[in-house]
């Protein structure tokens, strides 16, 4: 993969510039001012083509240009189980995908969350979760019709990125990183093998704010450590490009274990999958509209950070009459639970990284919760 030269001042600027970060400590930081954030950078990547039909798509190494504006709410915050207080905002991208003739170019639009995960006074570790919306310049059509990844113009689009903070100037500071981000939308209409990039990236981050340290006793505690959660879900999808919309359906219970910022869960899923009706008809199988549905057993692990939590979770089919999709089933998501435990649910179930469809659902959280 071509990285550019200025990559190279990476390894310098985590050994051996001395960085003076804004957490020197373990006591909770806190914003004193202007809280803004502005980041500008690039990022260079290639496609995983996680079918080989894909293949002919990839030409080159896409380029990514990214602006984000970013907030830090820390008074409103509740949790302060962060050492820092989460930073909200908005990012920008533009992606050239290196195949002008038939995958175009790329702008995505995604508010973010981004955390940081150790306390390493040098150099700390952040992670960002974003999610928002792609506009493919090039998708499929009669006149483009080897693109068999983008099938609409409008996607969805997901971000995952892991990066350092490294502090040159007292407000100005490079994050060199990782990050993987996913664009499709949700097989909702076919070809949808979606485009995923995998790269590595240097932002510049201007800031105008200071961190002191607080004192917050507006401390989220959990009485029960384990709890249930049930969550019911709709989408649709498409299985053939001419076919009509099918729906989807979804009611999952789940058992999980919370910690001060994470959770682990074990549970079930049952799916109803309506696109089966051809499939189950030729196997003589469609008179019993219990077949309609499969089951799979899931492990997750849940991200919290205040009402909002990021679910990942991956599962193995343990019941389903017929098989045309991989026995393994994920799920990538958001979800915002209310004071009342009651949860509102979006996100993209997959099968071996290929989107099978967006689930929008609501659930609740059999859990109790207290301030003191």
């Amino acid at each position: 993969m071509f990285i550019p030269k200025w990559f190279l001042i990476i390894p310098f600027l985590v050994y051996y510039l001395p960085a003076q970060t804004m957490l020197h400590d373990s006591i909770r930081k806190e914003v004193t001012n202007k809280p803004w954030h502005v980041k500008f950078g690039m990022q260079e990547a290639f496609i995983l083509a996680h079918r080989k039909t894909m293949e002919h798509l990839v030409l080159g190494y896409p380029t990514q240009l990214e602006c984000a504006v970013q907030y830090i709410n820390s008074l409103h915050f509740s949790d302060s189980n962060f050492l820092k207080p989460p930073v909200w905002g908005v990012s920008f991208t533009y992606t050239d995908l290196k195949n002008p003739q038939i995958l175009g170019k790329a702008f995505t639009i995604s508010p973010c969350l981004d955390f940081t995960v150790n306390n390493n006074v040098r150099l700390p570790f952040n992670i960002q979760l974003a999610f928002g919306a792609a506009y493919i310049t090039k998708y499929w059509t009669l006149d483009n019709f080897k693109n068999d990844a983008i099938g609409t113009p409008l996607n969805a689009y997901v971000r995952f990125r892991c990066y350092w903070q490294c502090k040159l100037f007292k407000h100005l500071t490079v994050e060199p990183g990782f990050t993987f981000s996913h664009m499709s939308n949700g097989r909702f209409k076919n070809p949808n093998l979606g485009i995923n990039l995998l790269g590595i990236q240097m932002l510049v981050k201007k800031t105008t704010s200071t961190l002191a340290p607080v004192h917050n006793n507006n401390r989220m505690h959990i009485r029960s450590r384990i709890y249930l959660q049930c969550i019911a879900s709709m989408g649709v999808n498409q299985e053939k490009l001419l076919d009509s919309l099918k729906t989807v359906g979804h009611v999952g219970l789940s058992c999980q274990y919370r910690r001060k910022k994470n959770a682990y869960a074990i549970g079930l899923d049952a799916f109803y999958d309506q696109q089966y009706q051809d499939i189950l008809k030729a196997d003589g199988l469609l008179h019993n509209p219990f077949n309609y549905w499969r089951s799979a057993i899931f492990l997750g692990y849940t991200f919290h950070a205040g009402p909002i939590s990021f679910p990942l979770e991956v599962g193995y089919y343990i019941y389903q009459q017929s098989k045309p999709d991989e026995p393994i089933v994920n799920r990538l998501g958001v979800r915002y639970t209310f004071k009342n435990n009651l949860v509102v649910h979006w996100a993209i179930r997959a099968h071996y990284a290929v989107a099978y469809n967006f689930e929008y659902g609501i659930g609740y959280r059999f859990s109790d919760f207290k301030k003191h």
